[in-house]
């Protein structure tokens, strides 16, 4: 198969593509051949005078075919070499000048050194690039002489030289092509990428990492706002400026980071504050359990004290202020802590925050001025959700609770009263009680539940009935009138109209029994059993001076210290029985089971009752309950609030286990009567207690 010759002429570069081939042998005898015959012809030119080439650089351009002489008598192999030195042809390297310059393109005009070169065995080849395309040996008018025809195909004729025009320098010369492939021009020079940066250094491959707590955050601000609860306005201490408080809803296992800031102006009240979290037990962070002078400096106006502790538990809390008399003017509100494995769920549909139900007694009277009556103190009205009427406006809005038909709602009910207590029911619906005061119980069924202040309880309710609208009532020990919807709210069914019930109390006849409430898991009391058989044992019995008017426990008034008892223990100074104030504090050892008993006075004298009674930093088991003279051991209600009853011979008797270092109160949470002196305070494990670290700023409250 025919090949048509390599041609490297000074032409453009697209017509130097369409030029022909060699066969790669001759090409590489010429290459090899190149750099002899320049010097040999240089001697020859020298030594036998024979002139050297037109100094124009021009060749001659035919060859010979087929027999491979050209018309100068020169072997068509080396067609025509020009010298090295002739204008023109070649560069500074020697290299022909007509290679293609860095642009990429030829000098048009100039003709190379090697004019052509053709294969032995071509016939019919041309000397340039016009050639015969066609085939028939017949030049194309570009490459034929200037007779216009066609020459004829065995009488070849060199054609007349080309007007050439001068050189050009050339920066720098492409490579030979190689052989047997169009040369192409090479890709643009691109900088080549360095090696892509790895991810540097690694740290060694840690051992196993600890689990992050999750953190609740939230902040409080707690500010004087006008409000008219029952529709009489007043001037209240309110959590972010509603009442109830916003509710706080925390998760088990999370940390709770709460921010509160005072922002207290109205000097007509207590404008010092704090927040107690009650139900929480505070392992470890004795300093947030937020009771003035026993864990904490009180927070001043314009500062702030972030409460952080562990949520270990689960269940129905509440928070309220600890200062004074202060949550009775409003500084009170929900905490939940839900438990992702709740072992009750399959009890009920429905539990968010539209199923809790907070029930509070409210005082037209500013709490300062009721906090001076060393007596009775009655409320004004009864609020359930923050809602509810009082004798001089029975059209006050009422607290609406909306239920679907045929769904089981958990309504977890507190008791955020500051002296009554409530008697619950819902009208023509029964109750199942499935926790008390944060601790699973097992199911059992009620009509009416008597909650104390600072107990909570959560209780399923079915939508049962046939739809309408039905009271909820909580009627008081001082107050039993539902007359207008006093002590009341209303259960609305979904499509039922907005107007009040007229549904009637009861049935009661499921009656509540606090002996019969039994813990779901590990029921049992600590310690042995038999009252008296626990590690320490110990009587508070409660009793009203008649002359000061004041309550004492084991005859000595509870009175504030002048510093906090836990910043005594941490100054580590003191033995726990100089920790003031002298005849309240009563230290208990570590790794101990501790019982309490609570005799009620054989005079049958102990006005106000019946008194809750809350332990701070525990929960504990109710081994005798108010109403009965046999103690349960083995699954005893647990709870942090409890009865003391209202009868001569009752003797409520308490039991836990001191693992919790710390000072904690316990007290009555009537308010009037704490505020009274109605407390001790139980000096739990001393020595552990002192290690506490409680953040710089609880030390800066003791600093404002």
């Amino acid at each position: 198969m025919p090949r048509r010759s390599l041609v490297f002429s000074g032409i453009k570069e697209a017509k130097y593509e369409q030029s022909r081939s060699i066969h790669p042998n001759t090409l590489v005898t010429s290459e090899m051949l190149l750099l002899p015959l320049v010097v040999l012809s240089l001697f020859l030119s020298n030594a036998l005078s024979i002139p050297p080439p037109q100094a124009s650089g021009s060749t001659d351009d035919s060859i010979v075919a087929g027999n491979g002489v050209n018309d100068s008598g020169i072997d068509g192999s080396l067609a025509s070499i020009p010298h090295p030195q002739a204008a023109g042809s070649a560069d500074e390297n020697g290299v022909d000048g007509s290679v293609v310059d860095d642009s990429g393109t030829n000098d048009a005009e100039e003709v190379g050194s090697l004019a052509s070169i053709s294969h032995p065995q071509a016939s019919g080849s041309f000397a340039d690039d016009g050639g015969d395309p066609a085939g028939d040996g017949e030049a194309d008018d570009e490459t034929d002489d200037d007779d216009g025809a066609g020459d004829d195909p065995n009488t070849f004729r060199r054609p007349l030289p080309r007007p050439r025009p001068g050189p050009r320098p050339r920066p720098h010369p492409r490579p030979f092509p190689r052989p047997g492939r169009r040369p192409r021009p090479g890709p643009r020079p691109r900088p080549r990428p360095g090696p892509r940066p790895g991810p540097g250094p690694q740290p060694p491959t840690p051992g196993p990492q600890p689990v992050q707590t999750l953190v609740d955050s939230r902040e409080l601000s707690i500010v004087n706002r006008e409000i008219a609860p029952d529709g009489f306005s007043r001037s209240a201490v309110l959590a972010d400026g509603v009442f109830p408080g916003p509710t706080i809803s925390l998760t088990k296992g999370h940390q709770a980071a709460i921010r509160v800031t005072n922002q207290l102006t109205n000097n007509s009240m207590d404008v010092d504050t704090d927040i107690h979290w009650h139900g929480i037990f505070q392992t470890n962070t004795n300093w947030a359990d937020g009771v003035p002078w026993v864990t904490e400096c009180p927070i001043k106006p314009q500062k702030s004290f972030v409460y952080r502790f562990n949520v270990g538990q689960t269940g129905t809390h509440w928070y309220h202020s600890h200062f004074g008399i202060q949550y009775c003017d409003g500084l009170r509100g929900p905490l939940i802590i839900y438990d992702p494995n709740d072992p009750h769920k399959g009890l009920y549909d429905v539990d968010d925050a539209n199923t809790v139900i907070t029930l509070s007694d409210w005082y037209h009277t500013l709490g300062p001025e009721l906090g001076e009556i060393l007596g009775n103190v009655d409320p004004d009205s009864t609020l359930i959700n923050g809602r509810g009427r009082y004798p001089g406006n029975l059209t006050a809005p009422l607290a609406v609770v909306n239920v679907q038909p045929g769904l089981r709602y958990r309504f977890r009910v507190i008791s955020m009263s500051c002296d009554p207590w409530f008697n619950f029911t819902i009208d023509g619906h029964r109750m199942t009680i499935i926790e008390v005061d944060g601790s699973e119980v097992q199911p059992v069924q009620v009509d009416s539940i008597p909650i104390l202040a600072g107990q909570r309880y959560s209780v399923v309710v079915t939508a049962n009935q046939p739809p309408g609208n039905y009271w909820i009532r909580a009627s008081t020990n001082k107050n039993g009138n539902f007359t207008g919807g006093i002590n009341s709210a209303i259960l609305r069914y979904a499509g039922q109209p907005s107007s009040e019930p007229t549904s009637k109390p009861g049935p009661y006849q499921l009656t509540f029994n606090e002996g019969g409430l039994h813990p779901l898991i590990d029921p049992a009391a600590p310690g042995n059993p038999g009252i008296g058989n626990a590690d320490v044992s110990i009587q508070l019995a409660p009793s009203l001076d008649n002359s000061t008017r004041l309550w004492q426990i084991n005859n000595v008034t509870w009175s504030n210290p002048p510093t906090p008892v836990l910043l005594q223990i941490l100054k580590g100074n003191l033995h726990p029985a100089q920790l003031l104030p002298s005849g309240s504090i009563y230290e208990l050892p570590p790794n101990k089971v501790i019982e309490i008993n609570f005799p009620f006075p054989s005079s049958g004298f102990l006005p106000g009752g019946p008194h809750p009674i809350h332990l701070h930093g525990h929960e504990f088991s109710v081994v005798r309950v108010a109403g009965s003279n046999t103690p349960n051991f083995v699954n005893p209600v647990r709870r942090d609030v409890v009865s003391m009853g209202t009868n001569v011979g009752d003797n409520v008797t308490i039991r836990f286990r001191t693992d919790n270092p710390g000072p904690w109160i316990i007290h009555c949470h009537i308010d009037w009567h704490l505020h009274h002196g109605f407390a001790v305070v139980m000096a739990e494990s001393t020595a552990q207690a002192s290690q506490l670290q409680p953040p710089v700023d609880w030390r800066q409250l003791c600093q404002a």
